[in-house]
């Protein structure tokens, strides 16, 4: 298998940038991305999260409505599903939906959200990332420590065994690492990170 390639979402201009691939504008800059496999053509599609009416938008295809402002985006292909599915995560109680398939509890207000098959079961794993311990908790799974306040989580399979690594991204210094492997630097702050 291939590892994933990094690309980033410049809110202020909607511009998606895939490095060294392409570039593109669709979103604006009140969108969250929430980019993934929504048609199921194992093929990264960009998609955005519109929080003050729970829009969801995939480029070129579709919209549905789920989730609200409130809510943080939490795209995945999770158990049940054949490909990735809106989802949605309520800091304010920990609350984790996803339609038509599950709902549970796991962490709360401060956390970034981590999401990636973690075990390699071709399902995403739900976990959380607490900046201001570097502590990363996956469901069911583990919990380790890797990064800093400021980090923001960007897990995937970056090395083709077909489990989720844990990586982030510093915007502060457009750094990307993966525990243990590897570092290098794109993009810049005010950028935000995703894979594909």
């Amino acid at each position: 298998g291939q590892g994933k390639i990094p690309a980033v979402y410049r809110p202020s201009q909607g511009m998606w940038s895939v490095f060294g691939l392409t570039r593109f504008y669709f979103g604006s800059s009140a969108d969250a991305p929430v980019a993934g496999d929504y048609g199921g053509a194992a093929a990264w599609e960009a998609a955005v999260f519109r929080p003050e009416n729970g829009m969801w938008s995939v480029r070129d295809t579709t919209r549905v409505y789920f989730g609200g402002s409130l809510d943080a985006p939490v795209p995945a292909k999770y158990p049940g599903g054949p490909n990735d599915a809106p989802g949605v995560f309520r800091p304010s109680d920990g609350l984790w939906s996803i339609p038509s398939l599950t709902r549970f509890v796991l962490g709360g207000a401060g956390d970034e959200l981590v999401l990636g098959d973690a075990d390699g079961d071709g399902s995403a794993d739900a976990g959380l990332f607490r900046p201001a311990s570097s502590l990363w908790a996956i469901r069911s799974l583990t919990r380790y420590y890797f990064g800093s306040s400021g980090d923001l989580p960007v897990p995937s399979d970056r090395d083709g065994d077909l489990a989720a690594d844990p990586a982030l991204f510093r915007p502060s210094a457009g750094l990307w690492a993966v525990r243990a492997r590897t570092r290098f630097l794109f993009g810049a702050a005010g950028d935000l990170p995703l894979s594909r």
